[in-house]
C-alpha cells in the first residue's frame, strides 16, 4: 500500500514538473475563433498546432471565386459577409484598420429595400411600413413580456393577438426577411424569450471590399501562424482521460485526425485542445470524446439552435438585363412568393450597389434564409438556377435566352459545418451559451460564435470567443500546477504521516 501511494507521488511530481518546460495547445478548426486564438496563445510563447479538415482555412469564411464575367476589383462573401455594428469599438473594424483592408458601409448608403412580389407587382412603401408597424409592435410587446415556459416566435405571435397576421403574405415576408434572413432558424423553433436579447456595437454595418477570406490570410501572416496550420487534417477524436483520479488534468490530451486526402490516421499529443468547430459539428457528433462530455456540455449543444442561410450568385455574362420600368425600384429587392408556402423568398442585392466597376443589373447576390433555405438544401444546381431566375424576373425584363452563370451555397450539406450560425432555439437558455464556455477537466476549451451569447452569429462573437478560450488557456496554464506542486506534496506528506501509512 505505502509503495502504492509513494508511486502515485512520484509521478504526480514528475508529470507536474516537467510540464512547465513547455506548454502545448493543440486548435481544432482554423476558423477566425481558432486563428485568434493562436495568435495569442503564440504571443504568450505557448507551441501551437492548428488542425483544419478542409483545405483551406476560414471555416464559415469563404469569399466565393472571382466573378467570371466582369473585371471587379471587389470579392462577395459565400459564407460571413458582413461587419456588424462597426464603430471604433468593434474589435472586426479596428482588425481592418490594423491590415489596411477598405469596408464598404451599406446601413446608411445602399437605398431601401423594395418589397415585391414574385408577380411583379412593387408593394407600396405605405403597406411596407403597415407591415413593418405591426412587426415593431410586436417585438415591443415581446420584449417587455417573459413567458414562464417559453414558446416560439410562431406560437407568441398567435398567443398574443396577431394570428391573422401570419395568414398575411406581406407580414409573413417581413417577419421571414426580419427573422430567418437574420437569425437564420425557422419562426416556429425560434425562441421567443430570447429573441430580442443580445448586444450590439452599433447600428452601422460594413462589408470588406475584398471579401473575409483576404482579412483572414493578412492577419496569418501578420501573426506568423502559416506555418502552424495543418490543413486537409479532420480532427475525429478526443481523449483526455486521465486514467486515475490523482491525475486528472495533468496528462496530456490525444488528438486522433486523419489526412482528409489519403484517410492517413495520425495522432498527436498536447497539454490542451481547444475546439474551433461549428456548433453543427458538435451537434452531428463528429468528434468522438473520450470521456463523453459531461451531461451540462451535451444539453448546451443539443438545446441551442443551428440556423441555415444559403446564397445564390446570379451572373449575367453577356449584356445585362434592363429593370422593369419603375423609378422607385432600388438596389436592395426583397421578392416575397404569392403563396408563403412555396418556396421563393429571396433577398436580393445588386452588385453594384457594392462594387463601382460593374455595369447595373449585371451580377445579384440572393439570400435565402430558414425555412425556405431549409428546403431548397437538398435541391439540384439546376432547380436553384429556375427558383432563382424566376424570381429575378419578378423585377427584371428577362426573355430566358440569357447567357447565365449561377454559384451557390450548401452549408447544411457542408460536411465540416452542417449549417450557417447558431441561434437562441425554443427552450434554449443563456446558461447554455455560458456552459461551453467552461473547460472540461482543465484542458478541454470550447470557443466559436455559439459560446457567446451576447453576439453570437456574428465574426466579432466568433473573435471575442478565440481571445476568452486563449485568456482561460492561459489562466489554466500547467504552471500553475507547478508552482502548486510543493504546497500540494506537502499535505499529501503530511497526511501520510498522520494516518501512519
Amino acid at each position: 500500500m505505502l509503495l502504492k501511494i509513494y508511486y502515485y507521488l512520484i509521478i504526480y511530481t514528475l508529470v507536474t514538473i516537467t510540464s512547465v518546460v513547455s506548454v502545448s495547445v493543440i486548435i481544432v478548426g482554423a476558423g477566425i475563433s481558432g486563428l485568434r486564438a493562436a495568435s495569442l496563445l503564440k504571443k504568450a510563447g505557448t507551441d501551437v498546432t492548428i488542425l483544419e479538415a478542409r483545405g483551406r482555412i476560414g471555416g464559415r469564411i469563404n469569399t466565393a471565386p472571382p466573378i467570371i464575367s466582369h473585371l471587379c476589383p471587389c470579392s462577395w462573401d459565400f459564407g460571413a459577409s458582413w461587419l456588424h455594428g462597426s464603430s471604433e469599438y468593434q474589435p472586426i473594424t479596428l482588425l481592418a484598420e490594423e491590415l489596411n483592408i477598405t469596408l464598404v458601409a451599406t446601413s446608411k448608403s445602399w437605398p431601401p429595400i423594395t418589397f415585391i412580389q414574385n408577380s411583379g407587382k412593387i408593394i407600396s412603401t405605405y403597406d411596407v411600413l403597415k407591415a413593418h408597424g405591426k412587426r415593431e409592435d410586436f417585438a415591443k410587446k415581446l420584449s417587455r413580456i417573459t413567458f414562464q415556459r417559453d414558446r416560439s416566435l410562431k406560437d407568441a405571435l398567435s398567443g398574443m393577438g396577431y394570428k391573422e397576421y401570419l395568414l398575411d403574405p406581406l407580414v409573413r415576408g417581413v417577419i421571414r426577411s426580419v427573422v430567418e434572413m437574420d437569425v437564420a432558424g425557422t419562426i416556429d423553433k425560434v425562441s421567443a424569450n430570447l429573441f430580442n436579447e443580445g448586444e450590439s456595437f452599433g447600428a452601422e454595418d460594413d462589408i470588406p471590399l475584398q471579401g473575409y477570406t483576404e482579412m483572414l490570410e493578412r492577419f496569418i501572416n501578420r501573426e506568423n501562424l502559416a506555418d502552424d496550420i495543418q490543413l486537409n487534417t479532420e480532427v475525429t477524436g478526443i481523449d483526455y482521460s486521465s486514467g486515475n483520479r490523482l491525475l486528472q488534468g495533468l496528462l496530456p490530451v490525444t488528438v486522433t485526425a486523419k489526412e482528409t486526402k489519403s484517410n492517413l490516421k495520425k495522432s498527436m499529443t498536447a497539454d490542451k485542445v481547444i475546439v474551433s468547430v461549428p456548433l453543427g459539428v458538435l451537434k452531428r457528433r463528429s468528434i468522438e470524446f473520450n470521456p463523453e462530455l459531461p451531461d451540462s456540455y451535451q444539453k448546451a449543444i443539443d438545446n441551442i439552435g443551428f440556423g441555415l442561410l444559403n446564397k445564390v450568385r446570379v451572373e449575367f455574362t453577356e449584356s445585362p438585363p434592363l429593370r422593369v420600368p419603375d423609378t422607385s425600384l432600388g438596389g436592395v429587392v426583397m421578392v416575397i412568393p404569392d403563396n408563403p408556402e412555396v418556396p421563393g423568398y429571396f433577398y436580393w442585392i445588386n452588385f453594384s450597389e457594392i462594387c463601382d466597376d460593374i455595369a447595373d443589373n449585371s451580377v445579384f447576390i440572393g439570400f435565402i434564409g430558414g425555412f425556405h433555405a431549409e428546403i431548397s438544401e437538398s435541391w439540384s444546381d439546376e432547380e436553384v438556377k429556375k427558383i432563382a431566375i424566376s424570381s429575378l424576373t419578378s423585377f427584371l425584363l428577362l426573355k430566358g435566352d440569357e447567357s447565365v452563370h449561377v454559384s451557390r451555397t450548401r452549408w447544411r450539406s457542408e460536411p465540416f459545418t452542417f449549417g450557417s450560425y447558431s441561434y437562441p432555439a425554443l427552450n434554449s437558455t443563456i446558461d447554455d451559451y455560458e456552459a461551453l464556455t467552461v473547460p472540461v477537466d482543465g484542458r478541454v476549451y470550447f470557443t466559436g460564435e455559439h459560446t457567446v451569447f451576447d453576439y453570437h452569429a456574428t465574426v466579432h462573437g466568433a473573435w471575442i470567443s478565440g481571445e476568452q478560450a486563449a485568456a482561460k488557456t492561459n489562466l489554466h496554464d500547467v504552471s500553475v500546477a507547478f508552482r502548486n506542486a510543493p504546497h500540494r506534496l506537502l499535505n499529501m506528506l503530511f497526511i501520510l504521516y498522520i494516518f501512519h501509512i
